[in-house]
């Protein structure tokens, strides 16, 4: 464990980013620091913050987010450090500045160890970078860095909370979530158009579309960096772009990320390059033929547009899409996914089950995998006992948990252009770009236009979900279900 020495002084740590738990700082030598947050109310369920919890995560990722990546270099293994007390308040001292209003009533827990990893808005110097600057390729100075919320990539096949012939079984779960948030809990201002159906699909139109909408309303699914200081977010846009068209929007991303970007419309480079690298293959093993399916489509865009129009432009008018090939980013993170077809309904009956079988209040057991014996067996979403193992009802818990982390997962993309490359440099690239198989640390993707960059990307937000959250899940299921039905019976009117 590396100690609070080893990180420097506090004055060299910048503020990044936080969410509910966690602040996010970054050093100038390529690292970050996530560092707990104080938690408002211990009564609630949030998971203890502790040296054991953070190594809990840390095995999660190594025996559970790793292997089903496929050990495609797309997650690199954190590193726990212990930190001081006076560290912790030094920094937070530089940082509350920085910190979005809304977020300043909780400071950092002091006394608590923290993450160190890789600043993933830099570039990774591997074989492919070092063979390019002794070839004599010059790149970039900027870095631009995009980040994205993915969400849930599916729909399951047949809705079964929602009533029958209910005209609204056709959408996804994030999207009827959009509605509730900014209908009922008016948490934002507008609805995000994104649908990571969009996204999942395989498509590029359908792919190119879901990232405009990130764009024209990025809430806190999609942010851009320019050599790791943001530039591009909701609260940017808040606070200067109110009233700003999407066209408007787009083109103050374009002048974020034109000193990497070349041509005359950087914004559609970007989104070619996050589109090939999200389908390219990243595995260096072959990885198994998952079933096949056709890509789904998700009626909430007119659901969305419904309650408040916005200048999105046109969707596709394409039905041609099929699922991301399985050794790709998109397919890999959606078959981790797919490891849970269950309903909540089902997971918390199952979780019940082990709860009075094991007495497992924390839900650390079913992380780690210690399960005892007995039996029961499942039917219509109901326990019962006799049929299946102890160990087989706490699979589907688990899988439950690993498919929520996967689904609230971001990807980092890191992007600079290779300038004017030589000869030498060319045909490197092309041999480069001709080969099917990318590491996801570093590689080369051409543009729309021809230009080269090299481009790196990386799977974050990876922390276990613990079971103690299952019942809340099913509370915000049912709340949603409850006012969607009544919503759609009303559209029926």
């Amino acid at each position: 464990m590396a100690e609070g020495n080893v990180l420097y002084e506090a004055n060299e740590w910048n503020y990044k980013a936080e969410g509910n738990y966690h602040v996010v700082v970054a050093n100038p030598s390529g690292k970050v620091l996530r560092l707990r947050k104080l938690t408002p109310n211990p009564s609630k369920n949030v998971p203890e913050s502790s040296e054991n919890e953070i190594k809990q995560g840390l095995a999660f990722i190594e025996f559970v987010v790793q292997p089903l990546l496929r050990d495609s270099g797309l997650c690199s293994l954190p590193l726990l450090v212990k930190l001081s007390e006076k560290f912790i308040t030094n920094v937070m001292k530089k940082i509350e500045k920085f910190r979005p209003e809304h977020r300043r009533s909780r400071g950092l827990d002091t006394k608590k160890s923290g993450v160190l990893m890789q600043d993933y808005c830099f570039l990774t110097r591997n074989k492919i970078w070092n063979d390019l600057k002794w070839l004599g390729a010059a790149l970039s100075a900027d870095t631009v860095a995009v980040e994205i919320k993915l969400k849930k990539g599916f729909r399951p096949m047949q809705n079964s909370h929602i009533k029958a012939s209910n005209p609204c079984e056709n959408i996804c779960h994030f999207c009827r979530t959009q509605l509730y948030r900014v209908a009922v809990e008016k948490r934002f201002k507008a609805c995000s158009l994104y649908c990571p159906l969009d996204l999942f699909s395989g498509n590029i139109d359908r792919m190119t579309f879901a990232l405009r909408c990130l764009a024209q309303n990025p809430q806190n699914n999609f942010r851009v960096f320019l050599n790791g200081e943001l530039k591009f977010s909701q609260q940017y846009l808040d606070d200067f772009m109110q009233e700003a068209t999407t066209d408007a929007k787009l083109e103050s991303l374009h002048e974020v990320i034109s000193s990497v970007f070349v041509g005359s419309n950087p914004v559609n480079s970007l989104h070619h390059l996050i589109c090939s690298m999200l389908l390219c293959h990243v595995c260096p093993k072959g990885v198994p033929d998952a079933p096949s399916r056709a890509a789904q489509f998700c009626e909430g865009l007119k659901h969305k547009q419904a309650l408040q129009h916005q200048d999105i432009g046109t969707y596709p008018d394409t039905q041609i899409s099929s699922c991301p090939p399985p050794s790709s980013v998109l397919g890999l993170i959606l078959a981790a996914q797919r490891l849970n077809l269950y309903t909540i309904e089902q997971i918390n009956s199952f979780n019940e089950v082990l709860k009075s079988k094991l007495s497992l209040p924390t839900g650390n057991e079913l992380r780690s995998g210690q399960t005892g014996s007995g039996n029961v067996s499942i039917k219509n979403g109901q326990c019962v006992n006799k049929t299946e193992s102890i160990e087989t009802v706490a699979s589907y818990v688990k899988n439950f948990l690993i498919s929520k982390c996967f689904c609230d997962c971001s990807l980092i993309f890191a992007i600079k252009r290779i300038n004017e490359p030589n000869t030498q440099v060319n045909e490197y690239l092309k041999k480069r770009t001709e080969n099917s198989q990318k590491f996801a640390s570093c590689d080369v993707i051409a543009d729309n236009n021809g230009n080269y960059y090299l481009v790196s990307v990386a799977v974050v937000d990876t922390d276990p979900k613990p079971a103690t959250r299952i019942p809340m899940y099913l509370d915000q299921h049912r709340t949603f279900v409850e006012w969607w039905d009544t919503l759609c019976e009303k559209e029926k009117d």
